[in-house]
């Protein structure tokens, strides 16, 4: 009976399906975004560490020219240069290329500019290229059978224990007597 019991119990938490895991490719539109939000509010460093989480899930080019504005932001002018060419290695589409080789000579000339002083944020001499990702696609819609799989269970236990405690009542038999002449000696 106990073992019924259990099966009843345990048998609709077995059948709730898993949550679901977003995909590396989600997860990177989420450090992409991340990113964004922290290099419009001046947090460089938070934006970089975003970026390179997001490209290591999904090295996608479009973060290399995030990363090549960040390091312009921070004043790594040749972390910078660097990306950008790299950029333009993974063969971006003709008018993307322009604006990418643009966007490396304002950082080489940027880099020209601030050598002879301490290293710091140069002022914006070019508009910032930030490539915007696709929006995330809607939320799937979860099932919700698995809490009527819950209610049913419960309400088979409920009745399962129900019945068990009526059948376990031992039979008590009453004297025929009336009211009023007990004894409680």
């Amino acid at each position: 009976m106990r073992q019924l019991l259990l099966a009843l119990v345990c048998l609709p938490a077995l059948a709730a399906p898993p949550e679901a895991i977003p995909s590396q490719e989600d997860q990177a539109r989420a450090h992409f975004f991340a990113g964004q939000g922290d290099y419009a509010a001046g947090r460089y460093e938070e934006a970089l560490h975003e970026f390179e989480v997001g490209y290591g899930l999904a090295p996608r080019p479009e973060f290399l020219i995030n990363f090549a504005q960040t390091y312009r932001k921070l004043g790594r002018y040749r972390d910078a240069a660097a990306n950008i060419e790299q950029y333009l290695a993974t063969g971006p589409s003709p008018s993307l290329a322009d604006e990418a080789r643009r966007l490396l000579r304002a950082v080489q000339d940027e880099e020209r500019r601030a050598a002879p002083l301490i290293p710091s944020p140069a002022p914006v001499v070019a508009p910032a290229v930030v490539v915007v990702a696709p929006p995330p696609p809607p939320p799937k819609r979860r099932s919700r059978a698995w809490i009527w799989g819950v209610v049913v269970g419960v309400a088979v236990t409920a009745a399962v224990v129900t019945t068990a405690v009526v059948l376990a009542q031992p039979e008590t038999t009453w004297p025929d007597a009336q009211l009023g002449r007990y004894s409680f000696r």
